[in-house]
């Protein structure tokens, strides 16, 4: 009787066992870039003090910020390294020289992003 009863505790555990397995195979796999919703080129057709940026999010988690027309010589192009969490719409973006901006991104489709900067103002973005 002993012996039936561990059998059938060592069935159940493996069981379990099993069955954890499944979940944690199955779960949302998402890399910290969310994968290919924010990845592409994006431009704001905004004219912050006469210039228009253009982001480049590459699936490698870098990106390239750029910025044309007038008055684009008051910003400085950067490039750097970026995570993005869809679930939590949290954009992290670190330039080279390690300065870290973090953005919430409320609205993300195929042709445009919105996002939000740490004071509130909030930005628009559109697919290329």
């Amino acid at each position: 009787m002993k012996q039936l009863k561990k059998i059938k505790f060592m069935a159940m555990a493996l069981f379990v066992a099993m069955f954890g397995m499944i979940f944690v195979a199955c779960s949302d796999d998402d890399d910290d870039n969310g994968g290919s919703r924010i990845v592409g080129t994006w431009y704001s057709n905004n004219h912050y003090y006469g210039a228009t940026s253009t982001f480049k999010f590459m699936s490698n988690g870098t990106y390239h910020l750029t910025f044309s027309g007038t008055n684009s010589s008051w910003f400085e192009d950067e490039e750097g390294r970026y995570s993005y969490e869809e679930k939590s719409g949290i954009l992290v973006l670190v330039n080279r020289s390690g300065t870290t901006w973090y953005y919430f991104i409320t609205n993300i489709t195929d042709s445009y992003f919105t996002f939000m900067d740490e004071d509130g103002y909030v930005y628009t973005y559109y697919r290329k």
